[in-house]
C-alpha cells in the first residue's frame, strides 16, 4: 500500500506531497519520501486536490510504469478553463514516479 498527503501549497498550484509505502502484513516498517507536484491552470481560480490524502494499494506483480492511482484536484472554473496541468518536480526518485500531464493519473 502507499500514501499521498496533499500538504498545503507551497505558492499557489505546489503541494508538498508525502509518499509513504508499506506492507500490509507489517506496517510498523515503511518507506517514504517528500515529493512536489504542480498543479496548474491558465486562470483565476487555483487548482486544489479532491481530498487530502490517496490511498493506492500497489500490487506485488505490478509493473515499472503501471497506473496505481491518480491524484485528482479540481478548480471552480468550466469548460476549457477547468483544464489542469500536472507536472512532478524534478527528485531523487524519478525512475519511481510519474504523473499524466492531463490526467493526474
Amino acid at each position: 500500500s502507499s500514501g499521498i498527503n496533499a500538504e498545503w501549497p507551497l505558492r499557489p498550484g505546489t503541494y508538498k506531497m508525502k509518499v509513504k509505502v508499506f506492507n500490509k502484513v507489517t506496517p510498523d516498517v515503511f518507506a517514504d519520501t517528500d515529493m512536489t507536484i504542480s498543479v496548474t491552470d491558465i486562470n483565476d481560480n487555483p487548482p486544489r486536490f479532491i481530498r487530502p490524502e490517496f490511498d493506492f494499494n500497489v500490487l506485488d506483480s505490478a509493473f515499472l510504469g503501471d497506473t496505481v492511482g491518480v491524484a485528482l484536484a479540481e478548480d471552480a472554473d468550466s469548460g476549457a478553463n477547468s483544464d489542469l496541468i500536472y507536472t512532478l518536480q524534478p527528485s531523487q526518485h524519478d525512475e519511481l514516479f510519474s504523473i499524466s500531464l492531463y490526467s493526474g493519473t
